[in-house]
Formats: structure tokens, sequence, C-alpha cells
């Protein structure tokens, strides 16, 4: 088991189990945005608060990871979104055993399908209520059947037959087929590899029988075992397979003997098993990407240094050695300048270079009693000697001098060579320590997945804790005005109103315990900064205080009460200028950093790291991002990139209608 290799993409079996969770969780709900992550990944944002991820060609499933979205749609997801946007999800199949899942949304009282090819390359393709192709990600045209806008859908070719619905007698093919068994199973089966693997194990078949020698008796443990298998869908236990090494190897939707050796991590749902799996598994590709290219690049300086360190030893013999010839020339000059004349001279003679060379030899020997000379090129005015057992050439056209210059001559080039190549070399190096620090610098800069925030349930209206803890909650709208009254106010919670039209309701939580005066002062200020009076910028504003006896949705006779709209009756006990303002920081809660927002004093007791607001005309979206970059600023250097990356919108949930300036006090 060890030659198997990681999953890459999601089998039948995993897609059958998809479908099947599916149904119970999106079906019937809206569609509220469509994103292409990249071009071949997409995210359905369906609501409420359910994010469906697609990689055509590889996978479907629900996720809870944070993803990164893109600043501006691609033309085909603009297309899909004025297609889908606010559409009802329907229904959720998959046609056979088949790696196509198909949505029919109803948008716009139109029928739409949703179809995505998860083999091969992939694909994504809406379909009208005919059937007809309206847009496609990638067309093409195929053996098989053609994806061409405005022609009719077809299905590929089934791969194999269901194995719910095969029968015994369809595995009497199987004898026709030659090869191992472990091949010829995922022919006549819609099964991968693994599936055809994990039938013969517990069938008991050797998988590298031949197909066309199996038994009868060995067809029906095979049928038995496919059924078995197909019938396992109705009992999942996902769960992801981990390798020894910690190293996820396999998600399945129900365990497989072929991996009894293994360790099991198991999940409530498939879809949470394959968001896991597969968010980890891209994490790694990722990750062995930058790797990859870092160490490619590495390798190219690495070259380059040894080409370096070859020629920077091919210099220094070159200097040593041409330094050590002059200074052999001036120690035998007087013998190799008579050696030269006896050279030139014999080369004026008209007789043959074995003559001549025979000549000079002589007269070496009887003249000057030594034996240097080994070898004369006439045409090239050279001779070669041999002194302190070195070999080199001297010239006998020039003096023993300029002899002797010329090679201190080329010693002094190849040293200033040897100086530019340990320059160069330095800064190869230079450029390696780089690379190693880029390596770990960026490799640190991937960060891990991380999954999206859980929200607690007060998030969906405003809120804030006050100095001593007490939460404050507020309306957003006309909705959330209603509920917060209705259902989550007690009746020993405080109940604030700014005085003005167009105000939330906010409340104190008090869990039976009396509020201070200052976070009775904090709700206040909550109550008037997300007010219509911060639009209107002013400065201050009064509010009041009452009990939830006062409050009630009885209107007066002849009177009715909008949405979100309540009488109070009895004595309102005032505020006077409460000074409109909301500073928002950040908090490390465990390993999350999020966003916090309310009265200055309230979130300066919970983090060292907040910006406060007033009211002013920066939009809300570019307000944010100042924000954001700001508080990362503020925060240690070593969570500045995390913080970075802190979602805008987690920020201008506590921004006040109309945006606002930053108080620079």
């Amino acid at each position: 088991m060890s030659a198997l290799k990681p999953k890459e993409s999601m089998s039948s079996f995993d897609l059958a189990t998809v479908v099947r969770e599916l149904r119970d969780i999106i079906v019937g709900c809206r569609i509220d945005n469509i994103y292409q992550i990249s071009p071949l990944t997409f995210l359905l944002a369906v609501h409420p608060k359910i994010t469906l991820l697609i990689e055509i060609g590889r996978r479907l499933h629900l996720t809870r990871y944070v993803t990164e979205k893109p600043k501006r749609p691609s033309q085909f997801c603009m297309l899909l979104r004025k297609l889908l946007r606010r559409g009802i999800i329907e229904r959720v199949e998959m046609p056979g055993f088949e790696r196509v899942i198909i949505l029919s949304v109803a948008s716009k009282g139109v029928s739409y399908k949703l179809m995505f090819e998860l083999f091969g390359k992939g694909n994504l393709i809406v379909l009208d209520s005919e059937d007809m192709i309206l847009y496609a990600s990638s067309y093409r045209k195929m053996r098989d059947r053609d994806l061409v806008r405005g022609e009719a859908f077809r299905l590929p070719p089934p791969r194999g037959q269901d194995p719910a619905q095969i029968s015994r007698q369809d595995l009497e093919e199987l004898k026709a087929i030659k090869g191992d068994i472990v091949r010829a199973l995922p022919r006549c089966l819609a099964i991968g590899g693994r599936y055809s693997e994990e039938i013969l194990n517990r069938a008991n078949i050797e998988k590298k029988t031949f197909a066309n020698s199996l038994k009868s008796d060995e067809l029906d443990r095979i049928y038995n075992e496919t059924k078995n298998l197909a019938s396992a869908l109705s009992t999942p236990k996902p769960h992801i397979v981990v390798h020894v090494d910690g190293r996820f190897l396999d998600v399945l939707p129900f365990p497989l003997t072929i991996y009894r050796d293994y360790s099991l991590k198991e999940y409530p749902t498939f879809n949470e098993a394959a968001d896991d799996y597969f968010t980890t598994m891209s994490f790694e590709e990722k990750k062995g990407d930058v790797q990859g290219q870092m160490f490619q690049r590495a390798e190219v300086q690495r070259r380059i240094l040894d080409q370096q360190m070859k020629s920077l030893v091919d210099f220094e013999r070159v200097s040593k050695e041409k330094r050590h010839i002059g200074n052999i020339i001036y120690s035998h000059v007087r013998e190799l300048e008579l050696l030269s004349r006896f050279i030139l001279n014999a080369s004026k003679t008209r007789k043959s270079n074995d003559e001549r060379f025979s000549e000079v030899k002589k007269r070496e020997s009887k003249i000057l009693s030594i034996d240097f000379l080994k070898s004369i090129d006439f045409e090239r005015g050279r001779y070669t000697v041999e002194l302190e057992d070195l070999l080199f050439d001297l010239n006998f056209r020039k003096s023993v001098y300029e002899n002797a210059s010329t090679n201190y001559g080329d010693a002094k080039k190849a040293q200033e060579k040897i100086d530019g190549v340990k320059d160069s070399m330095s800064q190869t190096k230079k450029k390696m320590k780089m690379l190693e620090q880029l390596d770990v610098q960026t490799e640190s800069d991937l960060e891990q997945p991380m999954r999206e925030r859980k929200r607690r349930w007060f998030e969906k209206f405003r809120w804030t804790h006050s100095h001593d803890g007490f939460l404050i909650l507020g309306g957003r709208d006309a909705s959330s005005n209603e509920l917060l009254i209705k259902r989550h106010t007690n009746q020993d919670d405080v109940v604030f109103h700014a005085d003005t039209v167009g105000a939330p309701f906010v409340i104190i939580k008090t869990e039976g315990k009396t509020p201070s005066e200052q976070t009775i002062n904090e709700a206040a200020i909550c109550a008037v900064s997300y007010s219509s009076a911060w639009r209107s910028e002013y400065t201050s504003m009064d509010a009041y205080w009452v009990t939830p006896k006062q409050v009630s949705k009885t209107a007066p006779a002849g009177e009715y009460l909008t949405r979100g709209a309540f009488m109070i009756y009895g004595r309102k006990n005032y505020l006077r200028n409460v000074p409109l303002q909301i500073s928002i920081g950040i908090l490390q809660v465990n390993d999350n950093w999020i966003i916090v927002g309310g009265p200055p004093s309230a979130i300066t007791s919970q983090t060292k790291y907040s910006v406060t607001l007033t009211p002013g005309r920066m939009k809300s979206g570019r307000l944010a991002k100042e924000l954001r970059r700001i508080l990362a600023n503020k925060a240690p250097i070593t969570f500045r990139k995390t913080l970075l990356k802190l979602p805008l919108e987690e920020i201008q949930r506590f921004i006040p209608a109309g945006g606002g300036e930053i108080d620079s006090r």
C-alpha cells in the first residue's frame, strides 16, 4: 500500500455522497452570489451562509475555509451572475454513476441547469430549460459529442455501469476482456482503480488474475462485494486516511479494507472531510510549487558558482605558472639569450628544420654545456625549453627580457581575472543566501488555510461588550430591530433609543445584574452613533433609556406601526449631549484575529489596537481599507500580513451608515 498516491480528484462514490448531503442542505436555498476564483475554481455563495466550492475536473463540496475572492469578476462569472444570482436551487442530481453534478436553478421565472463535469479537464456548462447550451467555461468539439453554444447538451458516454444497478449477468462481460482483472473491472463498472482493488481484496481474488480466466464462483464474489460497496453509501462513515508520516492519503465516504493499516480521521459529514482533505492538498501543492521554483533558482546559482570555482582554479594556476616562468627566465638570462641568438641565426639558413634543430642543439651543448631546448617551431618563431622541471615556450624573435615581461603580463591579467571571479563569486553567494532567506520567508508567507469564523448568535445585530463585560446589542435595520425587541429582550434588560427618527433600538443584556453608569453611557453612544444623526454629521445627540415593559407594538387607536417601529409608554430617562463616536479595533481570540467595534471606552478596555471614528464623508469602503492599514501597523509586525488580509466587510460591519472620518486626536 505504500505505493498508493494521494487522491487527486473525487470518485463517483465521493460525489454520490456529496449529492446526498447537498440535497438536505442547499435545495430550496437562494444563490446570493457567484465567484470565479481561478480558471477552474468557482464559489457559489448560498443563503444562508453556505459556500459551495467547485473545482471543475476535480472536486465539488461545501467549504468552511476563507477563500480570497478576485476584486473584479471575470466575464464568464458576470454571465453566471446575470442568469443565476438570487435564483433558487430546486434539485441536485448525479446522472447514473458518472462524475457529473447537475444543479437545477429557477431564476427570474426561467429554469436553468448548471452542469459540473468533474472528470478529465472538467467543464461548467449552463443549459436552458430545453437543455440547450447557453454558456460553458470551455467550448469543445469531441469525437463523441460537441460542447458548442446553441446546441443540445449530451452527457459523455458512460464509463461503465452503475454498481448499484449492475446484475450478475452483466459481469459475464469481464470474460471477454483481455488483461488483469484489476484493470478490466473499471471498464465494466463506473469505478476507479482504487475501488476495483477494494472489490477484489474483499472478494479474495488476486488482482493480477486474468479477467478471461475468472471462474463462476469468483464472479459471484465480485458481484456480491460490488453490491456491498454500493449499499455502503446509505450508511456513510466519512473520514480521511492519514499516512504514517501525517500526510493525507485519501478521503472516503466509508472505510476500505485496503487502508486497514492506516489511521483514520473521522468527520460528521463527507462534505467536511472533503473540505479539509482537498484544502490541505491544494495548500501543499501550492507550497510544493513555490519550493520547486525556489529550488530551480538556487540550482542555477549553484551551477554558476561551480563554474566560477573552476575558472578561479584555472586562473590561479595560470597566474602562478606565468609568474614562475618569468622568474625562471630572469634566472637564466645569459643562457637563454645565447640560445635565442643561435635559433634566430639558424632560422635564416636554407637548411631543413631538422638540420637547423640539430645545429642549434650542437651549439647549445658545445658552447653553453646545457640541455634546455626541446623543440623549435621556426614558422611560429617559438621554441620550447625545459627549466626547473617546467616546459614553456619563448619567442626567439623577441629578447629574453621581452619574453619575461610577456609572462609577467599574462600573470597580471590572470590575477585581474581572479579578482573579478572572486567578486562574482561573492555576488553569487549573496544571491544564494538571499534565495535561502527568501525560501524560508516565502514558505512562511504561505498562510495556512483558515476556516471562516463561526459567528455567534448575536453577531447578526450590531454588537459590542461594555468596559465591564455587558453585552450591548443594536438593530441593523427594521427587521433586526423587530427581532431584537421581540425575541432577544428580557424583562431585566435596558432599552435605549436616540432622540431622533431613523435610529435603531439598543439593549443592554443585563443577565439580572445592574449595569454601571459607564455601561449606560456606552449603550447610549451606540444608540446615537448608529442613528441617522451620524449621516447628518452631528457631533452629539440626546438619547434615552426605558425598561422593556415600556416598549409596545400596540399603536394608538387609528395609527399603524411599521416593521421595526415600537411605541414607548411612560417616563423616558434622558442622557444629554451623548457624543457620536465609534472605535474599531482588532482582538486576538485563540489563534484568530477578530474585528471589534463600539464606544471608545469599551473598545480600549478590550484591546490596545484601535482607531476612533467620528461622523464624516469618507466612504465606508475607503475608510475600511485605511482602518485595516492603520490597525495592521499598530499590531506586532509578525501579524501584519495576516491582518492586512482581514475581510473589509468585517470592518464595514462596525462603520455607521454614511461613512465617517478617522479621529486624529
